[in-house]
C-alpha cells in the first residue's frame, strides 16, 4: 500500500533527480532515506519515550508538558524565519503547494 507523502518543491526536484541517477523511483528514494533517519535516531526515540513514560507514572502534569514542548521555542523561531523569508507554513517556497512523493512502501 502506498500514501501520498507532502514534501517542499525543492526537496521533490533533488529527489526527483536523485532517484533518476539511481534508476529509481523519488517514493523509494524517500522511503530509504526514512529507514535510515530511524535507525540512526533510534536511541534517541526510545530516550524520549522513556522519559515520558516515567513522566505519566511518576511526574506531575506541569513536568509532562515541560518536556513534551522542550522544542517548542525553536519551532516557533523556525516558523518565524520561513514566514518572513516568503516561504508557506510546509516549508515549500513562495506560496507554491509542496509537491508529493509517492513513498510506495508497503505497511506492515
Amino acid at each position: 500500500m502506498t500514501r501520498v507523502l507532502r514534501v517542499p518543491e525543492q526537496v521533490h526536484n533533488e529527489a526527483t533527480q536523485i532517484a533518476a541517477l539511481r534508476h529509481s523511483q523519488p517514493g523509494h528514494l524517500v522511503a530509504e532515506a526514512w529507514r535510515e533517519y530511524i535507525a540512526n535516531h533510534r536511541e534517541e526515540f526510545a530516550a524520549d519515550l522513556e522519559e515520558t513514560a516515567q513522566l505519566l507514572r511518576d511526574g506531575t502534569l506541569e513536568q509532562l508538558a515541560k518536556f513534551t514542548s522542550r522544542n517548542a521555542s525553536a519551532r516557533a523561531a523556525k516558523a518565524v524565519e520561513r514566514l518572513s523569508s516568503g516561504e508557506a507554513g510546509t516549508g515549500a517556497a513562495d506560496s507554491a503547494e509542496p509537491k508529493s512523493a509517492n513513498a510506495e512502501q508497503t505497511h506492515a
